[in-house]
């Protein structure tokens, strides 16, 4: 929120939410990894919690991209700063390419889709069976 404080932004509560989601979903996410270590140091398969962790991690990725973009506002849309140097100039140059390749993660880690169906098996279990 420094930067949007920088720039003159108002406040906006909408803002303000979704940081506090994301940072939520930080510390969820912190708690879910910290579960499967403690599954796999006795040897014990994570199960279907690996396929939760991707597809998390992958959605929060788009997420603080998208906050960081509506953050930035159109100041986002430039590939990089003009040789400015600050806060601001920082997190633009490396915020429109994280934007643009979030979409990619949930295909890198495994499509939305076939992560959905992993842990829908697995909790459900296999109708073919």
């Amino acid at each position: 929120m420094q930067i949007q404080h920088a720039q003159g932004t108002a406040y906006d509560g909408h803002l303000y939410r979704r940081f506090g989601n994301v940072l939520a979903d930080l510390d969820t996410f912190e708690m879910l990894e910290l579960k499967t270590f403690a599954l796999l140091e006795p040897g014990q398969a994570p199960g279907p919690l690996s396929s939760v962790l991707k597809l998390r991690a992958s959605r929060m990725r788009q997420a603080i991209a998208e906050l960081g973009i509506e953050v930035l506002g159109p100041e986002s849309l430039r590939w990089q700063s003009a040789g400015e140097e600050g806060l601001a100039e920082a997190a633009q140059d490396t915020l429109l390419p994280d934007f643009l390749n979030s979409r990619a993660a949930t295909i890198f880690g495994g499509a939305q889709e076939i992560q959905l169906g992993i842990i829908a098996k697995t909790l459900l279990g296999n109708p073919a069976q």
